[in-house]
Protein backbone atom coordinates (compact mmCIF):
# COMPACT_ATOMS: atom_id res chain seq x y z
CA UNK A 1 0.00 0.00 0.00
CA UNK A 2 2.17 2.65 0.91
CA UNK A 3 4.37 1.62 -2.39
CA UNK A 4 1.37 2.26 -4.28
CA UNK A 5 1.15 5.78 -2.13
CA UNK A 6 4.74 6.62 -3.21
CA UNK A 7 3.96 6.09 -6.78
CA UNK A 8 0.92 8.37 -6.83
CA UNK A 9 3.13 11.08 -5.26
CA UNK A 10 5.85 10.22 -8.23
CA UNK A 11 3.47 10.52 -10.78
CA UNK A 12 1.62 13.66 -9.67
CA UNK A 13 4.96 15.29 -9.26
CA UNK A 14 6.10 14.33 -12.78
CA UNK A 15 3.03 15.91 -14.24
CA UNK A 16 3.45 19.21 -11.60
CA UNK A 17 6.84 19.45 -13.75
CA UNK A 18 5.63 18.67 -17.18
CA UNK A 19 3.15 21.48 -16.91
CA UNK A 20 5.70 24.04 -16.08
CA UNK A 21 7.28 25.96 -19.16
CA UNK A 22 11.20 25.61 -20.33
CA UNK A 23 12.65 28.35 -19.20
CA UNK A 24 13.71 30.73 -21.34
CA UNK A 25 17.43 30.86 -22.38
CA UNK A 26 18.90 34.75 -22.37
CA UNK A 27 19.16 36.38 -25.79
CA UNK A 28 21.29 38.90 -27.16
CA UNK A 29 19.89 41.99 -28.02
CA UNK A 30 18.05 42.53 -30.94
CA UNK A 31 19.75 45.26 -33.60
CA UNK A 32 18.74 48.56 -33.14
CA UNK A 33 18.09 47.62 -28.92
CA UNK A 34 21.49 49.84 -27.54
CA UNK A 35 21.37 51.30 -24.30
CA UNK A 36 22.14 55.44 -23.77
CA UNK A 37 23.43 57.36 -21.54
CA UNK A 38 21.87 61.27 -21.64
CA UNK A 39 22.53 64.42 -19.77
CA UNK A 40 19.45 66.72 -19.40
CA UNK A 41 19.17 70.37 -17.96
CA UNK A 42 16.71 70.62 -15.53
CA UNK A 43 14.38 73.68 -15.83
CA UNK A 44 16.48 74.78 -12.47
CA UNK A 45 19.74 74.66 -14.80
CA UNK A 46 20.90 71.43 -13.12
CA UNK A 47 22.37 68.70 -14.94
CA UNK A 48 21.17 65.01 -14.76
CA UNK A 49 22.89 61.89 -16.04
CA UNK A 50 20.84 58.58 -16.52
CA UNK A 51 20.59 55.40 -18.74
CA UNK A 52 17.78 54.41 -21.13
CA UNK A 53 17.02 52.37 -24.31
CA UNK A 54 14.54 54.83 -25.29
CA UNK A 55 15.48 58.43 -24.08
CA UNK A 56 12.74 60.01 -25.69
CA UNK A 57 10.00 58.00 -23.93
CA UNK A 58 12.66 58.56 -20.86
CA UNK A 59 12.58 62.37 -21.05
CA UNK A 60 8.55 62.24 -21.60
CA UNK A 61 8.65 60.25 -18.05
CA UNK A 62 10.91 63.10 -16.37
CA UNK A 63 8.56 65.71 -17.52
CA UNK A 64 5.48 63.85 -16.40
CA UNK A 65 6.98 63.68 -12.76
CA UNK A 66 7.14 59.25 -12.99
CA UNK A 67 11.34 60.00 -13.83
CA UNK A 68 13.89 59.36 -11.54
CA UNK A 69 13.36 61.37 -8.26
CA UNK A 70 15.95 64.11 -8.69
CA UNK A 71 13.88 65.61 -11.50
CA UNK A 72 10.59 65.08 -10.21
CA UNK A 73 9.51 68.80 -9.69
CA UNK A 74 12.79 69.94 -11.61
CA UNK A 75 10.66 69.59 -15.56
CA UNK A 76 10.94 70.23 -17.69
CA UNK A 77 13.95 68.58 -19.05
CA UNK A 78 16.18 69.57 -21.91
CA UNK A 79 18.06 66.81 -23.09
CA UNK A 80 21.98 68.03 -24.02
CA UNK A 81 23.67 65.05 -24.83
CA UNK A 82 23.49 61.07 -25.12
CA UNK A 83 25.62 58.04 -26.01
CA UNK A 84 24.77 55.20 -27.65
CA UNK A 85 26.01 51.93 -25.83
CA UNK A 86 26.32 48.28 -26.40
CA UNK A 87 25.59 47.22 -23.52
CA UNK A 88 23.79 47.88 -19.97
CA UNK A 89 26.66 47.23 -18.22
CA UNK A 90 28.65 49.44 -20.06
CA UNK A 91 26.56 52.35 -20.03
CA UNK A 92 26.22 52.31 -16.26
CA UNK A 93 29.67 52.00 -16.33
CA UNK A 94 29.68 55.36 -18.63
CA UNK A 95 27.19 56.74 -16.60
CA UNK A 96 29.10 56.45 -13.37
CA UNK A 97 32.03 58.14 -15.01
CA UNK A 98 29.91 60.69 -16.17
CA UNK A 99 28.33 61.70 -12.38
CA UNK A 100 31.82 61.62 -10.47
CA UNK A 101 32.55 64.13 -12.59
CA UNK A 102 33.02 67.65 -11.50
CA UNK A 103 30.27 70.37 -12.38
CA UNK A 104 31.90 72.31 -15.18
CA UNK A 105 33.84 69.33 -16.67
CA UNK A 106 30.12 67.70 -17.02
CA UNK A 107 28.93 71.15 -18.57
CA UNK A 108 31.94 70.74 -20.94
CA UNK A 109 30.35 67.22 -22.11
CA UNK A 110 27.28 69.09 -23.21
CA UNK A 111 28.46 70.55 -25.54
CA UNK A 112 28.27 68.87 -29.54
CA UNK A 113 30.43 65.37 -29.56
CA UNK A 114 31.83 65.65 -26.11
CA UNK A 115 30.05 63.46 -24.37
CA UNK A 116 31.11 60.69 -27.43
CA UNK A 117 35.03 61.80 -26.81
CA UNK A 118 34.83 61.03 -23.75
CA UNK A 119 33.00 57.75 -23.80
CA UNK A 120 35.99 56.48 -26.40
CA UNK A 121 38.80 57.93 -24.31
CA UNK A 122 36.52 56.10 -20.81
CA UNK A 123 36.18 52.91 -22.34
CA UNK A 124 39.77 52.42 -24.44
CA UNK A 125 41.49 53.51 -20.86
CA UNK A 126 39.57 51.23 -19.03
CA UNK A 127 39.97 48.62 -21.46
CA UNK A 128 43.90 49.05 -21.05
CA UNK A 129 43.41 49.15 -17.59
CA UNK A 130 41.80 45.92 -17.53
CA UNK A 131 44.28 44.44 -19.36
CA UNK A 132 47.39 45.67 -17.32
CA UNK A 133 45.66 44.76 -14.10
CA UNK A 134 45.81 40.90 -14.94
CA UNK A 135 49.16 38.76 -13.28
CA UNK A 136 51.38 37.76 -15.73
Amino acid sequence: MAAASADRRKGSRERANAAKPAKAKAKAPARGEFWFVYIVRCSDASLYTGIARDVLRRLGEHDAGRGARYTRGRGPVTLCAKRRCATKSDALRLELAVKRLARRDKERLTERGRLVRFARAFFSASHTDHRASKPA
